[in-house]
């Protein structure tokens, strides 16, 4: 009896024994998925950090017109050797918002075509004036900014402002203009500050075709009418008066205003 005792203990030692070795196979089995998963993981993460695959192929910008692009990239921190991962949308939208030219960003970025896309409105700038200091810019906000050395190349197409010094005449100034069209806009030259018995804040607009435009703060907005009025004069260099009370443009002579 006792032996048959003794081999049922066995039996169940031996079972028990062929148990754990087998959840110990299995613990084994389960490790080994885990190591042989995470070098995988690991090994994908190396080839795509290591190859371009991980960087964008093109960085789209879109928007400016005077930052260049190398420009908006250097402020955006950004580059084609940078990796995609790390070109975060709104880290990316949150440095150039501090560009004191730019108003708002829109960024995307694609993982699988690998491209930054970059939109930006920038403030506009509404001339320029020159001083023993040196050039500023007059923004279309009325405020004024430093003119660094690489947007001289926008001078030749930039309205040069003389006078209205005082920043409140400034901000009134830009501010009366902001209604002309752009195809008018682009027909002004010069704005001067001019002095007549009625007015000593008179404005005296010089157009890229030699005409001169006398007008007030109010009274700016009727120069939108300006390039169907040329059409009817039948020579160039005249003066025209915009007559505040009635909104007339009238043709006089230039010595009235000198």
């Amino acid at each position: 009896m006792v032996k048959g005792e003794d081999k049922v203990v066995d039996m169940v030692f031996k079972q028990k024994l062929e148990q754990q070795q087998k959840l110990k196979k299995e613990r084994r089995k389960k490790r080994n998925r885990k190591i042989f998963s995470f070098l995988i993981i690991v090994g994908l993460f190396t080839f795509y950090f290591m190859t371009d695959i991980s960087k964008p192929k093109a960085i789209v910008i879109t928007g400016n017109e005077i930052l260049l692009k190398d420009d908006v990239l250097e402020t955006a921190k950004i580059d084609t050797n940078s990796n995609l991962l790390y070109a975060n949308p709104i880290l990316i939208s949150s440095r150039l918002k501090k560009h004191p030219f730019i108003t708002s960003v829109s960024t995307k970025t694609s993982l699988f075509k690998r491209v930054i896309s970059i939109d930006i409105t920038e403030l506009k700038i509404f001339g320029y004036r020159q001083s023993e200091e040196g050039t500023t810019m007059v923004l279309f906000d009325g405020t004024s900014q430093e003119l660094t050395s690489d947007l001289y190349r926008f001078l030749p197409d930039i309205i040069y402002i003389e006078g209205f010094d005082e920043p409140e005449d400034q901000k009134r100034l830009v501010e009366s203009f902001e209604k002309l069209d752009d195809p008018i806009l682009n027909q002004i030259s010069e704005i001067h500050q001019t002095s007549v018995s009625y007015d000593d804040k008179l404005i005296k607009i010089l157009m890229k075709n030699g005409n001169q435009v006398f007008t007030s703060f109010q009274t700016v907005e009727r120069l939108n009418y300006y390039l169907d009025i040329i059409k009817q004069l039948d020579t160039a260099n005249n003066c025209l008066h915009i007559d505040e009370m009635s909104g007339q443009i009238i043709s006089q002579a230039c010595e009235v205003y000198e």
